[in-house]
């Protein structure tokens, strides 16, 4: 046994002291990597995070706008038949006449263009149309109408059916 104590026990003490910084290393190496642990989930909640408000964002302003476009077309059903846009559309129908033979016996229906891109992807009536511009609609025809440039952009024919003549008009299936 004095052997493996040895003399004043230093041998002891040196493995006691080598045990011991070997363990501090270990644990230290150990608090590090866990450090860089942490720190490679901080960065990765941050990113995480950015993407959240990021894609929030988007769907907010696709919202906003969806809400605007909605809001505009609510104020058009809502405010259509007041005594001011009555005046207003006899004031664009009176100018079409100008250009235009209309019935004085039809009272056509007056539409401002509010999303023309919308429009122009369905029909190609509206290539040369514009926000702004009117389509007066007579039981004959449909005129769309440039108030900028007093000018007539395109006119087609159309057909306007009431609603019970087209129920009776639908083949039975």
């Amino acid at each position: 046994m004095k052997e493996i104590y040895g003399e004043g026990k230093r041998p002891v003490l040196q493995f006691a002291w080598t045990s011991c910084t070997l363990f501090l290393i270990n644990y230290f190496s150990f608090l590090k990597a866990l450090m860089d642990k942490k720190k490679l989930l901080t960065v990765i909640l941050v990113v995480s995070l950015a993407a959240l408000a990021y894609v929030n964002y988007t769907k907010r302003m696709e919202l906003a706008t969806e809400l605007k476009k909605l809001s505009v077309k609510m104020e058009q059903l809502q405010t259509g038949n007041n005594p001011e846009n009555v005046a207003e559309a006899q004031a664009i129908i009176e100018k079409v006449r100008k250009h235009i033979a209309i019935p004085a016996d039809v009272e056509p229906t007056v539409a401002t263009i509010v999303d023309v891109e919308a429009l122009k992807s369905r029909n190609e009536f509206y290539a040369n149309a514009k926000n702004g511009d009117h389509l007066i609609v007579t039981p004959t025809r449909a005129i769309l109408y440039d108030p900028d440039t007093d000018m007539i952009l395109d006119v087609v024919p159309v057909q306007l059916q009431a609603p019970d003549t087209a129920a009776a008009t639908t083949p039975a299936q």
